[in-house]
């Protein structure tokens, strides 16, 4: 695993080397997708549980998530065999530590256990992200099994799924809450709730609580298109990363675009980003280049472009219309295969050429 920056981190942590093998994979850097993730496999425990940080139990479901999307962009059965122990394993223990918080009578039973990270939530409770993060790893395990041809194990995932989604739905019209709070007792800084639609996948981008935690954090990018980290006076590069490809999904193109001109205006001469800065400038002990807020922009910038998240390839998601003149991706691994995409105006009309697919596609039409 490439180290993040080499006067910070010694280590990658799992939900950085993740969105790392994100970004390799859909810039058709397979190989080394594949040998990073491989990498995340280390942090296993015999218990199942992958984790590279004590106290935060969003590990499992990453390093799964990172599997799935290593093995399927481009899709190889080969690399789905090969990280199936990994994955069963893991949902062994994701059943298992759902069972027991439910047998406890804990607060909160059939969902993760509290947590105490001592960094992003800051805040020693059950958290919605540890949650959201496990069902994306139970649902990258089924894609992992079908795709290795293990039908117990897929169907074992996906009955696994469904349930944990729906004690996560009651769950989270139990906290009584506007939007999606940072736990499931409320406190918290927002970190892994905002990744809830994308790419966890555990609520519609349609569903009204994300646009009202959107409007939620508008607040803090008025003028930097960033949102805050903590203290007022801070801006974070990729922690609105997630809430700009839920735009996208959402059918809100400019606020995704207006995330992506905040990052690249608070880039360095070299387009690196630090994570954190502050209104002196200073960026303390978050040096750049920072490795997770450039995968971050790699998979927008992908998705503006070419979007595989649903069962519809969607193109142009992110583009305004001066996009439409010779904006393109070439050998783009998808879900649905590598793809030759070019966007261009041809007098009045505006033409999408691509690779076939064996699926629906949809062309947004930029607004204006």
């Amino acid at each position: 695993m490439p180290i993040g920056n080499p006067f910070q981190y010694r280590d990658v942590w799992i939900r950085d080397g993740a969105r790392v093998v994100r970004a390799l994979a859909v810039a058709g850097l397979g190989a080394m997708a594949r040998d990073d993730a491989r990498t995340l496999t280390r942090f296993q425990f015999p218990s199942g549980a992958l984790l590279s940080q004590r106290g935060q139990l969003d590990g499992t479901g990453q390093a799964l998530w990172a599997l799935d999307q290593a093995s399927a962009l481009p899709a190889s059965p080969e690399r789905a065999r090969e990280a199936l122990p990994v994955a069963r394993a893991a949902v062994d223990w994701i059943e298992r530590t759902r069972t027991r918080t439910r047998a406890l009578a804990l607060p909160w039973g059939g969902l993760m256990p509290f947590g105490d990270p001592r960094d992003n939530e800051l805040t020693r409770a059950e958290l919605v992200g540890n949650d959201a993060w496990s069902l994306a790893g139970l649902r990258a395990a089924r894609a992992l099994a079908l795709r290795a041809q293990d039908s117990a194990l897929a169907r074992r995932a996906a009955a696994a799924y469904d349930d944990y989604l729906a004690t996560f739905r009651v769950a989270l019209e139990r906290t009584g809450h506007p939007d999606v709070p940072p736990s499931w007792r409320g406190p918290g800084r927002d970190w892994g709730n905002l990744s809830v639609a994308y790419p966890t996948g555990v609520m519609s981008p349609d569903d009204a609580r994300l646009a009202r935690l959107d409007a939620r954090k508008a607040g803090e990018r008025a003028r930097s298109g960033l949102i805050a980290a903590g203290a007022p006076d801070s801006l974070h590069t990729y922690l609105g990363a997630d809430l700009a490809q839920w735009a996208l999904l959402a059918g809100r193109p400019a606020e995704a675009r207006r995330w992506l001109w905040g990052v690249l205006s608070h880039s360095s001469s070299t387009l690196g980003q630090a994570e954190v800065f502050h209104r002196g400038g200073g960026f303390g002990g978050n040096l750049p280049p920072h490795g997770t807020a450039a995968a971050m922009l790699v998979d927008l910038l992908r998705n503006m472009v070419v979007g595989d998240t649903r069962d519809t390839l969607e193109l142009a998601l992110g583009g305004d219309p001066t996009w439409w003149s010779g904006t393109g991706l070439a050998r783009a691994p998808t879900r649905f295969g590598v793809l030759d995409v070019t966007l261009r105006r041809a007098g009045d009309a505006l033409e999408a050429r691509f690779t076939p697919v064996p699926v629906p596609v949809r062309v947004r039409v930029p607004d204006g």
